[in-house]
């Protein structure tokens, strides 16, 4: 059965194009759509060699985002208020993504995380996972547009009010830079996610961050290559688990302090992510 543009677009929003085309490959493309319509499809995916869809990628850089006080939100709030509330601020985050050329990975509760350098776009225009070793400008490109967009969300949550307090939303957040697996798991429900340490650590540096800051580890700090080394500050090292002190650096609260974003293109704290700037 042909698919119609709406279920193409669908499909391309949870998937990669080498994801779905081995889907198609089984005959379960049809069965995708119609199980995300409400159907009962995704049998034809518990056939398939799971392990071919199986993606190295040598250096992508996560980030890793939550709510500071969502857990007293949740407890105060009803399960609608929390669903209303996360709907409003992830659509403002999600509204981000294109822009600076970052992919979506997961939310998990309060936890929204994103990762540069895992795609690509092929010469159809659809979304293809990067292949190959990447250049070190490529490493660079990656880790800037990840930071980019974490400094832009940043003030995009503080237009967001947190519904117990009336006070504006604040995020704290985390960034590493290292090697992932990508690839589909599970034969019901389907999810295209990323594995490895670099994941655990990202997220390490997301809980050990500072509400309203940006920490970033020493990996995607030095891939970063900041002209103003005065927008960051050495933590002096952070306890991580299983790992030990680990140095990491604060972005600068005067960049990622809640102010509301200007509607006039990129703000001016970001780094420039074009190869002319590397």
């Amino acid at each position: 059965m042909a698919l119609t543009a709406a279920q193409m677009t669908m499909l391309e929003a949870m998937f990669p194009r080498h994801i779905m085309e081995q889907i198609a490959s089984h005959g379960a493309t049809s069965n995708l759509t119609e199980k995300a319509s409400g159907g009962n499809g995704w049998q034809n995916v518990a056939t398939m060699d799971l392990s071919k869809l199986a993606t190295h990628h040598e250096c992508v850089t996560i980030m890793f985002t939550d709510i500071v006080g969502f857990t007293a939100f949740s407890k105060e709030c009803t399960p609608g208020q929390v669903m209303s509330f996360l709907n409003e601020l992830f659509s403002k985050m999600d509204g981000l993504l294109d822009k600076h050329n970052v992919y979506k990975v997961e939310t998990a509760g309060d936890c929204y995380i994103i990762c540069g350098g895992l795609l690509d776009e092929d010469e159809d225009g659809f979304k293809t996972v990067a292949s190959g070793s990447p250049t070190r400008v490529a490493k660079i490109k990656a880790a800037r547009r990840a930071l980019n967009f974490a400094v832009e969300m940043m003030r995009v949550a503080s237009t967001v009010m947190m519904p117990n307090t009336g006070k504006p939303v604040v995020l704290r957040a985390g960034l590493h830079s290292g090697p992932v697996v990508s690839g589909l798991v599970g034969s019901r429900l389907p999810k295209f996610s990323l594995f490895g340490d670099t994941m655990n650590t990202a997220s390490r540096m997301e809980s050990t961050s500072v509400p309203g800051r940006i920490q970033v580890s020493q990996a995607t700090y030095e891939l970063l290559r900041d002209p103003r080394p005065s927008r960051w500050q050495p933590t002096g090292g952070v306890q991580v688990k299983g790992k030990g002190l680990m140095h990491t650096y604060l972005m600068a609260e005067e960049v990622t302090r809640m102010r509301r974003t200007s509607t006039a293109g990129a703000p001016p704290d970001t780094l420039p992510t074009g190869s002319a700037a590397l």
